[in-house]
């Protein structure tokens, strides 16, 4: 089993399995190149609930006082897989499957209780609207569900 960490910064992880970790990453890549603000919701095994982690955070842009743009406004993800084996490379329909259910929860890849991902839209959100919310590069936490 592997897993993401999401910043140097916070010290807690997610375990992935390590057959669907590459295409969890690859999702969560090719939805924060869509724009999306990425996040994952999975079990919370200290609540008992569900936790929404916030794994890319917004990076406004830099404009000179003459009004030239430097750099534009994006999105930065600091999530990184670490495999425990050998690398297990992106399954593209998984990977669809993943931006599938992005689309329709605000960017967020949901695992149910047996650390399993959430692969029907309605169960994803279903589970989403009763986690509490958790922006580790900010230090925000929505402590209760419903922080849409």
């Amino acid at each position: 089993m592997g897993f993401l960490s999401f910043s140097p910064f916070v010290s807690f992880r997610l375990s992935v399995k390590d057959s669907i970790l590459g295409s969890v990453f690859k999702a969560l890549n090719d939805g924060l190149h869509e724009g999306m603000l990425v996040s994952i919701c999975a079990p919370d095994i200290d609540d008992g609930s569900y936790l929404e982690i916030d794994v890319a955070n917004f990076v406004p842009g830099v404009v000179t006082k003459s009004g030239e743009h430097i750099t534009k406004d994006s999105h930065v993800m600091f999530a990184k897989p670490h495999f425990c084996g050998a690398e297990i490379p992106a399954d593209e329909v998984l990977v669809e499957q993943l931006l599938h259910v992005m689309d329709e929860t605000d960017g967020c890849i949901v695992f149910d209780v047996n650390d399993e991902l959430v692969l029907e839209p309605d169960v994803a959100k279903h589970i989403r609207l009763n986690a509490r919310r958790v922006n580790p590069f900010e230090g925000i936490i929505f402590p209760f569900p419903g922080h849409d």
